[in-house]
């Protein structure tokens, strides 16, 4: 999450748009079975905000492990009358995988900076 923030806050410098971070405390039942012992179920990560105007978007990570996807994050656009949601998830190699709300983890595509923008367009 710290270098998606990193991403982010290059792709919006000097755009107007207001990129701010914040820590979330996770309790996350995904990871359990990974330790007990180690109570790595339970961590901090960032989440990310932009806001422009009365226009929002917001990365919120959401569990380490959903079946086959690793890394899972939603990511909320509100715009007045605007109401989206898109999943994100770790690619293999590197990078991240988007996709719509309701699409399956088949349909992911790599999430380029063009498909990053177009999914947030409702921000400008």
């Amino acid at each position: 999450m710290d270098e998606l923030a990193q991403q982010i806050s290059q792709w919006f410098a000097g755009s107007g748009i207001e990129v701010t971070f914040s820590t979330r405390h996770l309790h996350d039942l995904s990871a359990v079975g990974y330790s007990l012992n180690s109570g790595i179920c339970r961590y901090d990560i960032t989440a990310i905000r932009l806001q422009n105007g009365d226009r929002s978007v917001r990365l919120l990570p959401e569990q380490l492990w959903n079946g086959t996807e690793t890394g899972i994050v939603t990511l909320h656009v509100d715009a007045p009358g605007i109401r989206q949601v898109f999943n994100l998830s770790m690619a293999p190699e590197s990078g991240w995988f988007i996709r719509r709300q309701y699409q399956s983890a088949k349909e992911n595509v790599i999430m380029t900076e063009e498909r990053f923008f177009d999914a947030v367009d409702r921000l400008a």
